[in-house]
């Protein structure tokens, strides 16, 4: 996701800070926990928190690794870390199939907080222990003169002050 130094932009990344450069500022906008992505009925859907460790027998469906590399690798190695290794049933390139999928309960999937508004209530959502959050980072180049630059970057510090998940 690169965007010319001088425009705004949200910055993704699975907890590292954004690159340095003297005219670059920056402020995290979103800090989510990874949840797993369940059908309503799965026997699951209705726990508080998930380990990784109860996901073992589970058929995984993943963002393409060509889409989101981060995303399809995350699900494998928090799964060795786990103890096993996961099955990747399917590879898509778009958020809605991979939800539909989930929702049709042709697997589980690893999503960040933030898509349960996405899921229009077809799937559950449930906290996975003792894992990385994601994070979301607003980014701006301080000679940008854009007038609209400033009232973002007070939406980016309100968005700051209302994270629902502060950073330790």
């Amino acid at each position: 996701e690169a965007a010319p130094a001088s425009a705004p932009h949200s910055g993704r990344g699975r907890g590292r800070r954004p690159p340095a450069n003297e005219s670059i500022r920056s402020l995290m906008i979103a800090n989510l926990p990874e949840c797993v992505a369940l059908p309503l009925d799965h026997p699951l859907a209705g726990n508080d928190i998930l380990d990784m460790r109860d996901l073992k027998n589970e058929k995984f469906i993943a963002m393409a690794r060509s889409i989101s590399c981060s995303g399809f690798e995350s699900i494998i190695q928090k799964s060795l870390a786990a103890g096993f290794e996961a099955q990747i049933v399917a590879q898509v390139d778009l958020l809605p199939t991979l939800m539909t999928m989930v929702a049709c309960g042709q697997g589980i999937s690893i999503l960040h907080r933030d898509m349960l508004p996405r899921s229009n209530g077809r799937i559950a959502f449930v906290p996975l222990r003792s894992v990385s959050y994601f994070r979301r980072w607003l980014m701006w180049d301080i000679n940008n003169d854009n007038p609209c630059l400033q009232p973002l970057i007070a939406l980016g510090h309100k968005w700051q002050d209302d994270l629902e998940y502060p950073v330790e």
